[in-house]
């Protein structure tokens, strides 16, 4: 990961791009513009020698998150971990192509929204009887990650985020996610992963 990439604390990454905001404790809002549109949906970024994506976006957004990683200095083999708090399409639709963007990353999901990411055909199938045509326009299609890539974990878990991880990440983790992070030493806790009931 390149750390040579000036930021800017506010509304946006330096370089102009409105995707992007620097929330301070080297963790950034990374808007995945569903569906086209902004201010619907965002990932976050937590910087480390160990980056970690939090949350991917829709399928169609993969491109965008791509892009801001990239501006945000994590190349294809930077990222270390994607998580994914539930499996919500609009929150981990584009998981499979973020992993495949990003061959090195280990995806972590809770363990009853396992299965579905690494086969998402039953998934898929219940959201075109919901959505209909409008699926492919508003969430794409979410392809499978192998499953040698998924960590599971069930209520209570652990993610390693690197030794220098500031422990002001835990606190805006938790704001942001809504799931509950404790620090101590280089583990951050992850409490409550939102599921659904599969």
């Amino acid at each position: 990961m390149r750390d040579d990439i000036a930021m800017t604390t506010g509304n946006s990454q330096d370089s102009g791009s409105s995707d992007i905001t620097d929330l301070g404790n080297d963790v950034y809002q990374i808007d995945t513009r569903m569906a086209g549109y902004q201010g619907i949906t965002a990932g976050y970024l937590i910087r480390s020698s160990r980056p970690c994506l939090v949350e991917t976006g829709t399928s169609t957004s993969a491109p965008v998150v791509q892009a801001a990683l990239g501006s945000l200095g994590v190349g294809a083999d930077d990222l270390a971990t994607v998580v994914v708090t539930h499996i919500h399409l609009d929150h981990a639709g584009g998981v499979g192509d973020i992993a495949s963007m990003f061959g090195r990353a280990q995806v972590v999901v809770h363990e009853k929204g396992a299965r579905h990411l690494a086969d998402p055909t039953r998934l898929m199938a219940s959201a075109r009887q919901v959505y209909g045509d409008a699926l492919d326009v508003l969430f794409g299609s979410m392809i499978a990650v192998e499953a040698g890539r998924l960590r599971t974990l069930d209520d209570v878990g652990v993610i390693d985020l690197a030794p220098e991880a500031d422990p002001e990440v835990a606190e805006k983790f938790e704001q942001l996610s809504g799931a509950a992070a404790n620090v101590s030493g280089i583990w951050h806790w992850l409490d409550r992963l939102e599921q659904p009931e599969a």
